[in-house]
């Protein structure tokens, strides 16, 4: 019979603070092993980031582009990996 883990996931590679030049990229990158694997997404400031214009998230949610970085990306961005209930998070700060 399978079991899911009741370990959280643990993280691989995490992401890490970034000062950016306005108009410039930012990306940010984040891994996390578990079984099963876990899932991964992003935040900024506690709020959900999605695909948008300058905002996108690859399929595996492993990497995080900002495009022409403005004023208003600043803040703190957390890499969140969860396994059904059990989840982690690490974060990091983008300046501009």
């Amino acid at each position: 019979m399978f079991q899911l883990s009741t370990e959280p996931p643990e993280f691989t590679q995490r992401p890490v603070d970034q000062n950016i030049v306005e108009g410039h990229s930012a990306f940010f990158s984040c891994d996390a092993n578990g079984e099963p694997l876990p899932s991964i997404s992003w935040t900024k400031d506690g709020q959900p980031v999605t695909n948008q214009r300058r905002h996108t998230v690859n399929p595996s949610g492993t990497t995080l582009s900002i495009m022409r970085v403005q004023p208003s990306d600043a803040g703190v961005y957390a890499c969140v990996a969860a396994i059904g209930a059990s989840n982690r998070q690490v974060t990091a700060r983008l300046t501009v």
